[in-house]
């Protein structure tokens, strides 16, 4: 966990030094908070610790606003994010409680907020999460018309309000850790809200809105039908297997030519209105071919697994009923 925590924090600072002075701001706020809590808890090797990188950071951040004269470069933002992390740990380390050790998460929320965010968006658009892009917490500030200055000083803000809920969860002994906790969690809701990540967004619908559930139940409804049809030894109880899940799936009408086999059924009542149909060729000229409404929700994100699947495993079981009926009449053609 340490090893982590040090890591994280590390290359937390180095990304989001992509601006003039955010990265030199955001860690003299968490210096500065270190070490007023170092000085009213009484724990003097912090408060030692803390202030020369304090000092630094302050008369580096004079050159590094904007317009910057000076850039701290990967050297820079590695170090400081390293020595944060380590400060962090001499502050936690007095903590009995989990409570007790996220004032240093607190303190440096908006570096590690930004990490998680890029790889909660990377992993939804299936992106590696170590690719570079202009999803970061600044870039859809400046993205939405600020300056380079006014969302440095935006952020600042967030980052001195973080340091405050910080210093209350450490100074407090836990008492008021909760409350902090759930008014770090309104504020950053609030935060990512606003900047507009569309990922995101779409992701909260699919969990609030039920979309998730919906699609939930049509890969159970898939599997459901993949191990019902490994069961299936003929054809009629392969087209039973078909029928009921494409009912389950929406389809109202459902017609097959397999195997020297042809069917056809309703399996949903009557619908008024346009419809469309898929018709799946299989090999030696059949077929299997469904119809659906236009405005059926029923399964909408499993309709492309399920055709592709019902194909698949179509092709698979009419090749198994043909070489059987062509042994079987090899026996029959040998007996006689």
């Amino acid at each position: 966990m340490t090893l982590a925590w040090l890591v994280v924090i590390t290359n937390a600072i180095n990304l989001i030094d992509g601006m003039d002075g955010l990265a030199t701001g955001v860690s003299l706020f968490a210096s500065l908070t270190m070490l007023t809590s170092a000085l009213l808890v009484g724990n003097i090797p912090l408060a030692m610790a803390t202030v020369p990188l304090a000092g630094a950071l302050f008369g580096f951040l004079r050159y590094n606003f904007n317009p910057a004269t000076i850039f701290l470069g990967d050297c820079g933002s590695l170090l400081i994010g390293f020595l944060l992390g380590c400060f962090g740990l001499i502050w936690s380390q007095k903590s009995a409680t989990l409570l007790g050790v996220t004032a240093p998460l607190l303190a440096l929320a908006i570096p590690l907020l930004d990490v998680f965010l890029a790889i909660v968006r990377r992993f939804l658009k299936r992106q590696s999460i170590f690719g570079a892009d202009r999803g970061h917490i600044h870039h859809r500030l400046l993205d939405r018309g600020l300056s380079v200055r006014q969302a440095a000083l935006l952020l600042y803000g967030f980052a001195l309000l973080f340091a405050i809920l910080s210093l209350i969860s450490s100074v407090t002994q836990d008492s008021y850790a909760g409350l902090v906790l759930v008014l770090f969690c309104a504020v950053t809701w609030i935060g990512v809200q606003g900047l507009g990540y569309v990922e995101l967004n779409m992701a909260g619908r699919l969990l609030i809105g039920g979309g998730f559930r919906r699609l939930l139940l049509g890969q159970l409804a898939l599997r459901s039908y993949q191990e019902s049809m490994k069961k299936a030894g003929s054809p009629w109880e392969a087209w039973e297997i078909v029928t009921e899940t494409a009912r389950e799936m929406g389809f109202h009408r459902v017609a097959w030519q397999v195997a020297g086999t042809a069917w056809e059924a309703r399996v949903r009542d009557e619908v008024s209105g346009a419809e469309w149909t898929a018709e799946l060729p299989l090999r030696n000229g059949d077929w299997v071919r469904l119809s659906r409404p236009f405005d059926s929700t029923v399964h909408q994100s499993a309709m492309g697994p399920f055709l592709d699947t019902l194909r698949g495993t179509l092709l698979e079981k009419s090749q198994g009923w043909e070489n059987g009926r062509e042994s079987g009449g090899k026996k029959m053609a040998a007996g006689a």
